[in-house]
């Protein structure tokens, strides 16, 4: 830089003033006080005489002007790169991101940030943004997840590109709401979304939401494509089976229900809480707890007293053969 005498200093300051309180660029400041007083500082002469003035610095906006030396992806696999969300791992791009937007093959941890790929080249764009329009891709490299989570690189990329469906499989699953049925897919469902194909190991509404920012309704409006795993559709259906088989078995009463004493309908009802056996313990126990019509100080002070209590074990057994629920001694 070369050193002026103190009356053109003073100028390149009064000229420095008057551009950044007019908010001008770093680099047009620059240009311009070059061409003014017939200079060749660079930028960072400028920049370092702004702070010792301690004057405002605007950045050159750089938005839409990529680095000359970045590369695209060619061509012809753009279409197929743009239609995958797994195309790095499965073409081996373990150190490098594509940008779904203009497909510039990126070195890891350029895609975000404030001086980021997104916000410079694409307008600011937010993540959240980019990843509505380009659901599941990546903004991070395989190798810097591999090396923070301490874990294989070949496996995890492995397990990362297993996690989509490719185009293909895609396109069928969308024409075909029965895909996985038909190819014996139980362990996951494909979401049919546009560009996605994520395989969920459970019902997609969690995916849809936080993916695409949709709801199950939306998702299969005009549609009838699935939202869980055949082998969930088959716990759900065992589950209300075994709930509808449970809810009867409570819900039976002999025919003569309404004939008996209460104190009858009180231990038969005990007695039809539990699918299984019930010992006369229990019962005693579950009598004396709830505040039944039932008075037990007749056969005894104690749970003991009344469980020996001969007249006690035969109001009990009589029941039992009522609602057909024998003792063990019976069965």
């Amino acid at each position: 830089m070369t050193i002026l005498p103190r009356e053109q200093s003073d100028n390149v300051d009064q000229r420095l003033r008057e551009l950044c309180l007019a908010r001008m660029p770093g680099t047009q400041i620059t240009n311009t006080i070059n061409s003014e007083m017939g200079l060749d500082w660079t930028l960072q002469a400028y920049w370092g005489r702004v702070r010792r003035l301690e004057l405002p610095w605007n950045r050159t906006e750089k938005a839409g002007q990529p680095h000359p030396s970045t590369e695209y992806l060619p061509e012809n696999k753009r279409a197929t790169c743009r239609e995958d969300p797994a195309y790095e791992g499965r073409n081996g791009i373990l150190d490098r991101v594509i940008c779904r937007e203009c497909f510039a093959i990126l070195r890891d941890g350029a895609m975000h940030g404030k001086r980021g790929h997104l916000w410079t080249i694409h307008k600011k764009m937010s993540l959240e943004t980019y990843w509505r329009r380009n659901p599941g891709v990546r903004i991070f490299t395989f190798e810097r997840i591999a090396r923070q989570a301490h874990i294989d690189l070949d496996k995890y990329v492995a397990k990362e590109v297993a996690n989509y469906g490719t185009p293909d499989e895609l396109k069928a699953a969308q024409k075909n709401p029965r895909y996985e049925e038909d190819n014996g897919i139980t362990q996951y469902v494909i979401c049919r979304v546009e560009r996605c194909g994520f395989k969920s190991i459970c019902r997609l509404a969690k995916h849809l939401d936080n993916a695409h920012g949709m709801s199950t309704k939306e998702y299969r409006r005009d549609r009838s494509w699935p939202i869980m795993t055949a082998e969930e559709l088959d716990n759900k259906a065992k589950f209300g089976r075994s709930l509808y088989a449970n809810r009867k078995r409570l819900a039976w009463r002999p025919d003569n229900w309404g004939d008996q004493p209460a104190s009858w309908r009180l231990i038969a009802t005990e007695l039809l809480s539990r699918e299984d056996h019930m010992p006369n313990a229990e019962l005693i126990t579950r009598l004396m707890s709830s505040r039944t019509l039932i008075s037990l100080e007749r056969y005894g002070q104690s749970a003991q007293e009344i469980g020996n209590n001969q007249a006690f074990k035969k109001l009990v057994n009589d029941v039992r053969k009522w609602i057909r629920r024998p003792g063990r001694r019976g069965r």
